[in-house]
């Protein structure tokens, strides 16, 4: 819509259409006919009267009563300004002669798209239409692109037909980054870039397909790019830092010569505790007892009377997939006692949870080394 309420045309499109030529402007002028656009309340047949312009079943707004072609109002009442309509309507219609090879007005610097090409017209004032606007009276002026103003609007961008929205920013946004990269960016080094027998560019990190290096480059620049660069980064350094062997450790081995297996006994061992009904420990045969519990564990005494002096001997727990002798099997698990200058001897018990001597408060699980006598004892119960 014009600023005084009147309808926006931009003069292609519409059917019958005189379209000629003025040389001093080099711009095309259209007039564009209307057809049922406006309420005819009393149209008559071929010759009828509407609204005092003589018709053959329709309105011509561009010519007077006698046929004769009208002038532009030479006197402009509208606004110099060019409507976020009327920049759409000439973009499409230039898009479309461009996509219908009409000659290009300007550099294309490689792009191919036909609506990128029609908004670098548009900015550089070189795209040959002329905005028909009609007024209410059914007068009209002509608007030519180059005494338009449509980049000193309130909020507008430079170049821009008025306040620039989201689309055409992101579309500002990857030119200008499309510029820079390739102003920056040698894309020969770059490693994800693969041109298909089609011509046709491909990222092969992102999967994209792009049909010059402009919007290639364009693409190298977003988010989406960016991202990817950032995770696969993170992952080469997580393959590398496991693919470095690990510093070795400071710790000194031991070496020793070992002197066979010692002596040892293995005891199983019972015991039931009698509760009373508060969870008290009562003596056996009491008549308040109420539950009994009955517990299994193994005594084990290992006899070392060659240990080598201020040695201690030591005991842990292996699970069967910890040990390389035998075929694992979830069943069970390995006791170990290790002391110097012996062989470490294993016994084989079921893969049962083990009470710790430590917190248990009854003393059937201890541990006892008797440097006297060279014998080491221990006790542990099964937890029920």
């Amino acid at each position: 819509m014009s600023d005084d309420g009147g309808d926006d045309f931009v003069g292609l499109g519409s059917r019958n259409e005189n379209q000629a030529y003025d040389d001093e402007e080099n711009d095309l002028l259209i007039s564009t006919e209307l057809n049922d656009e406006y309420p005819q309340e009393e149209a008559a047949d071929n010759g009828a009267e509407v609204n005092g312009i003589q018709t053959n079943g329709h309105v011509d707004n561009t010519r007077g009563s006698a046929g004769v072609a009208r002038e532009p109002n030479k006197v402009r009442v509208t606004t110099p300004y060019m409507t976020k309509y009327e920049r759409a309507r000439i973009l499409g219609t230039r898009a479309l002669q461009i996509s219908m090879n009409a000659p290009v007005l300007v550099p294309t610097d490689g792009e191919t798209d036909a609506l990128q090409i029609a908004i670098k017209e548009l900015s550089q004032r070189k795209i040959p239409l002329i905005i028909r606007r009609f007024l209410p009276d059914g007068s009209f002026e002509d608007w030519s692109q180059v005494n338009m103003d449509y980049q000193n609007r309130v909020g507008s961008k430079f170049g821009g037909g008025g306040v620039a929205g989201a689309s055409e920013t992101n579309v500002d946004r990857r030119e200008r980054l499309r510029k820079l990269a390739m102003e920056t960016i040698d894309i020969a080094k770059d490693p994800y870039i693969l041109r298909n027998h089609l011509g046709s560019l491909e990222c092969r990190l992102c999967l994209t397909l792009h049909t010059n290096e402009g919007s290639y480059l364009a693409h190298t620049q977003g988010k989406k790019h960016q991202t990817n660069l950032a995770r696969r980064a993170a992952k080469d350094m997580k393959e590398t830092q496991l693919l470095v062997a690990p510093a070795p450790s400071n710790i000194q081995r031991k070496h020793f010569v070992k002197i066979g297996k010692p002596g040892y006994r293995v005891t199983k061992v019972r015991h039931r505790t009698d509760y009373d009904a508060y969870g008290n420990v009562v003596p056996r045969g009491d008549p308040v007892s109420v539950t009994s519990v009955a517990k299994e564990g193994l005594l084990v005494q290992v006899h070392l009377p060659h240990i080598k002096e201020g040695v201690r001997p030591r005991k842990r727990v292996m699970s069967a997939w910890e040990q390389k002798k035998e075929q694992a099997n979830r069943t069970y698990q390995y006791l170990i006692v290790a002391a110097e200058p012996y062989e470490t001897i294993a016994f084989r018990i079921p893969a049962r949870e083990i009470e710790s001597e430590f917190d248990d408060d009854s003393e059937w699980n201890w541990s006892r080394w008797d440097p006297d006598t060279k014998e080491y004892s221990f006790q542990f119960m099964f937890r029920q």
